[in-house]
């Protein structure tokens, strides 16, 4: 079990919450998220 993962679900919760209330900021915090992803 990782802890980890399920903090990246409520991440992703968040973003999809933020991109459905202001597309714009929330495509910037979906590259932001992308680009954290890669480390």
């Amino acid at each position: 079990m990782q802890p980890n993962h399920t903090q990246q679900i409520v991440q992703i919760l968040s973003l999809q919450q933020h991109i459905s209330q202001n597309f714009q900021e929330g495509e910037v915090l979906a590259t932001a998220y992308s680009f954290m992803e890669e480390f």
